[in-house]
């Protein structure tokens, strides 16, 4: 039945399934998904046959023809014969899970080289990167290679090194109507390991990527893989996520086991390339040669492809072990992607050709890191877990929050942010788990490439604690009614240290807004908030607060809790404001938080007036993400409303006073701290300044009343004397109260290793 068939209302079906609501098809898709892992478990042999029938079918289609029963007999026997061989493909490179067949790539359409096109290669005089490509006839690879560099974005310069191993088709033809490109022409076939040594002799990059002409570099690829060598000098190779060109993964980095028979391991192979454990940085065993990105003096310092492993194979293995020798990392990028065909001009049959040294190579490679392998090394299959990283002795962390943190947008993702960087500094090994399982964008790349693992799309907690749960040697979990719905399944399936992040009491926030407007209602809901809150902390290993008032209250209701004091976390601007060349007020915070709307609107109504009877002039700047339909109507008349601002520095920067008229809330307040770190004054109520250790009239101001709240702006507005007094005591207590060192202090005491 074609899908292309009209309904009886006049759309084609297609269409028809685009009106639906995004929210409910996600719904759908992830009950589908759901239903399906139930029947056919990830990893399991029925999903494997399943997916591998139906892969040899598609692909066998054409060939299928039912005139009798001899040509169907004939036509079944076929299917199986490559299903088998699929099989057997599959168990030898590691267990895959789900496969989702892309979009194919473009077919190879050129048959003869009249048909192609010049391009040009702006080969630069001093490049960043040197890309070396040997090739060995199969022209029509190596045209649409240099194709996919010629379209190249990428803002980092490179120059393209050909190395012709003496090819005799239509090879040297090709190459002479490129422009840019600097081609070593061999009288014969020198092998990969001489090819690569021979470009690489002659590169002027301070990067070599050496790239197979069989792979289709993606744009942004050298960008992303240059950045990582140039944020880590202790990086020696980076290598790329590989793609097969029907979409399936190659490789997301490779594991290397301790068994001399199956030694080398693709990571992911024919798994869903967009899979979250393959999306994130990672130091790795090795990575292919296929597209691999090298520090030049390092390669050359420790003797380029050693010639032992000539012609080819594990040549890319033994450098990247070479490099771990002398104290370098290898380290997978995934945002760099190459399509590879692989075997193009080796094949793949292993008993033959070049592809035999594949078999006498790795017991080369074997004898040589034996010693290596047997001590910090599994055995082939074992915890691939923790196989798949290196160093495989630090410590690991399940990082569980209600979703990934915006940290430009507020105080409590920002804070989260700090002590996820923190933890990384730390050397864990971090998963973080958002419990909507949303991709948000761009916080969530950006905290792959610091290293995190991030989990995403339909992912079942129960199972993945049933196979990772024994991995972990520290949970957190933050936000009451987030960490309700996992901590049971934790305490099953891992005998990891939890520890619980009660960003503010929301019991204590509730019970102030219910006294404020005086509803009976949410006094009982805050009561039941408190037994929510006092349960979790009874149940966690450690509670951690930001508030030496919210310590105090957590140990008046059960002196048995063992409460942390966590510093928050704040570096401190180097340039603040200054008082001659700044004006007017400003607030921040997300309006998502209700007591962020409350205060404004107070201050807006109550105390802006009472301003501006002084400092006529003066303006008010409200910044912050998720403005409500009354925070926007209060644009005008001497008030800015901005909304969301990526970069609020000019604000803190220009504006002369901060406030902060918070009425009710709990926990510390960010944004009072963030101004602090600016050395900006800020004028806030007790409930702001509570559990800071803030001195009014030292390096704050506090008044609760309008008229009081009022009188304290115009005064330090006003007064030069006041305003750098409040300045330079805002920063020593910054310097006192909030730095990193405390914090990392703090947290090397409480994140000891649980084992001996």
């Amino acid at each position: 039945m074609s899908l292309s068939r009209k309904t009886k209302h006049g759309d084609d079906r297609m269409s028809s399934r685009r009106l639906i609501d995004p929210d409910k098809r996600n719904q759908l898709f992830l009950k589908y998904h759901k239903i399906i892992d139930f029947f056919l478990p990830v990893g399991s042999k029925r999903r494997l046959v399943l997916i591998t029938v139906v892969n040899s079918l598609l692909t066998n289609r054409n060939d299928l023809h039912f005139e009798n029963i001899d040509s169907f007999n004939k036509s079944i026997r076929n299917v199986l014969s490559d299903f088998a061989e699929a099989i057997r493909h599959s168990v030898s490179n590691g267990p895959p899970n789900v496969v989702y067949n892309q979009s194919p790539l473009q077919s190879l359409i050129y048959d003869n080289i009249s048909d192609i096109q010049s391009m040009s290669f702006g080969c630069t005089s001093a490049p960043k990167v040197s890309i070396v490509i040997p090739v060995l006839n199969k022209w029509i690879y190596t045209y649409h290679c240099l194709r996919f560099i010629s379209k190249l974005q990428d803002s980092i310069s490179f120059e393209v090194i050909v190395v012709d191993n003496g090819s005799s088709d239509e090879t040297p033809k090709m190459l002479a109507l490129m422009k840019g490109l600097r081609v070593i022409r061999n009288d014969s076939n020198m092998g990969f390991v001489e090819a690569c040594n021979n470009g690489a002799e002659v590169s002027q990059g301070e990067y070599i990527l050496f790239l197979n002409n069989d792979a289709m570099i993606m744009n942004g690829s050298l960008d992303s893989m240059g950045d990582l060598m140039a944020q880590d000098q202790k990086i020696g190779a980076v290598g790329a996520k590989l793609v097969y060109p029907d979409g399936r993964l190659q490789e997301a980095g490779g594991v290397v086991w301790n068994d001399g028979l199956r030694i080398a391991w693709n990571f992911g192979k024919f798994d869903d390339p967009g899979r979250y454990e393959y999306n994130y940085v990672r130091e790795t065993d090795y990575c292919s040669g296929a597209c691999l990105m090298v520090r030049r003096d390092t390669f050359f310092r420790i003797g380029l492809f050693d010639a032992e492993f000539a012609p080819a194979y594990f040549e890319d293995t033994n450098l990247c072990f070479a490099m771990r020798k002398i104290g370098y990392k290898t380290v997978y990028q995934p945002k760099a992607v190459a399509i590879h065909y692989e075997g193009i001009t080796a094949g793949t049959d292993v008993r033959k050709g070049v592809k035999l040294h594949q078999t006498i190579n790795r017991k080369k490679f074997h004898d040589r890191w034996q010693h290596l392998l047997t001590t910090e090394h599994y055995a082939n299959g074992e915890n691939i877990f923790l196989a798949r990283e290196r160093p495989r002795d630090r410590q690991t962390m399940l990082y569980i929050d209600h979703e990934i943190p915006s940290f430009d947008k507020d105080a409590g993702s920002m804070i989260t942010f700090e002590y996820l960087k923190l933890f990384l500094s730390l050397d864990f090994k971090i998963v973080f788990w958002p419990a909507n399982l949303r991709e948000a964008e761009p916080y969530m790349s950006e905290m792959q490439q610091m290293g995190i693992e991030v989990v995403y799309g339909y992912v079942n907690f129960d199972r993945y604690m049933r196979k990772y749960g024994r991995y972990f040697d520290f949970v957190i979990i933050s936000r009451p009614f987030t960490a309700i719905s996992f901590l049971k399944k934790l305490k099953v399936y891992s005998q990891a240290k939890i520890l619980y992040v009660a960003h503010d009491l929301h019991f204590v926030r509730e019970l102030r807004r219910a006294e404020l407007d005086k509803n009976e209602k949410l006094g009982k809901f805050a009561v039941k908030l408190k037994q929510l809150e006092l349960s979790i902390a009874q149940k966690s290993d450690i509670t951690l607060v930001f508030s030496d008032f919210e310590k105090r209250v957590l140990e008046a209701e059960d002196p048995g809790l063992n409460i942390e004091l966590m510093p928050w976390i704040q570096k401190v601007n180097t340039s603040g404001p200054s008082f001659d060349n700044s004006k007017d007020l400003m607030f921040i915070g997300s309006f998502r938080h209700l007591p962020n709307i409350d205060g404004v609107l107070w201050f807006v109504n109550e105390v802006f007036p009472r301003i501006r009877r002084h400092l006529p002039q003066a303006q008010l700047f409200i910044v912050g993400s998720d403005p409500t339909p009354e925070i926007l109507a209060l644009n005008g008349d001497g008030i800015v409303v901005t909304g969301y601002v990526k970069d609020t520095s000019p604000y803190f920067l220009n504006c002369r006073v901060f406030v902060a008229p918070l009425r009710y809330g709990a926990g510390v307040k960010g944004k009072v701290i963030e101004a602090a770190s600016y050395g900006l004054p800020v004028v806030t109520t007790q409930l702001g300044a509570e559990g800071l250790n803030l001195k009014n009239g030292k390096n704050v101001l506090i008044a609760d009343d309008p008229g009081g709240f009022a009188q304290q702006v115009v005064s330090v507005y006003s007064s030069r004397d006041l305003w750098l007094k409040l300045s330079v005591g805002a920063i020593d207590y910054m310097k006192a109260e909030h730095s990193p060192d405390r914090a990392m202090t703090k947290f090397r005491r409480l994140l000891q290793p649980t084992y001996v």
